[in-house]
């Protein structure tokens, strides 16, 4: 099975040589996690909010994984998998944090605007700040789905994947944590933002 776009080999290609070369960590392993890294990278900084914390998650995600190619199903993608595992991996964190009271912050730095900005730009950047505000301000699980399928472009099926749920189930994930960010974006007086 062949990556249409290009002669890469597909994912469930390298899960399948990976398998087969068990002893060491292979060149196609190596390829899913040159694949597939950033994305979940990105991810795990949304719902760790801290990028030392994030780095951290994306190597125990990725060992985990590793660890786990047995039971990697061929017939299912591979992205939704590690999706699952990260966010996984950064569940465990958090409760380990909240069960030791440790308070997560964000090291988001917000950068003043040059002279050459002109007023829609400002204009733009600040409410892009708010929303960014309002997604931090939810609850990891509710980020999470949100982060999945508007920054990452997952589908819904990808979603409930990732979640090990049914599609309904993702759905409803899906559309309580649009809700809850539709309230906190209106306590920010945001109220064209489209979140489902």
């Amino acid at each position: 099975m062949r990556d249409t776009q290009s002669d890469e080999p597909a994912d469930q290609d390298l899960v399948a040589l990976c398998r087969e070369q068990r002893d060491q960590l292979t060149e196609n392993f190596e390829q899913l996690y040159r694949r597939h890294s950033d994305a979940v990278f990105s991810f795990l900084i949304s719902l760790l909010r801290n990028r030392e914390k994030a780095e951290d998650a994306l190597q125990e995600a990725f060992f985990r994984a590793y660890n786990a190619l047995d039971r990697f199903d061929p017939e299912r993608a591979f992205r939704p998998w590690i999706f699952r595992i990260a966010r996984n991996v950064a569940m465990d964190q958090l409760r380990q944090e909240k069960k030791n009271h440790a308070v997560v912050t964000s090291e988001a730095t917000k950068e003043a605007p040059s002279k050459e900005d002109t007023v829609s730009t400002v204009s733009r950047r600040e409410r892009k700040e708010l929303v960014q505000d309002a997604l931090d301000a939810l609850p990891a699980e509710e980020r999470s789905v949100l982060v999945m399928k508007h920054f990452h472009g997952m589908t819904v099926k990808q979603i409930a994947e990732s979640l090990s749920c049914s599609l309904r189930t993702a759905k409803y994930r899906l559309k309580g944590a649009a809700l809850l960010l539709g309230t906190e974006l209106s306590r920010r007086d945001i109220t064209s933002v489209e979140v489902v």
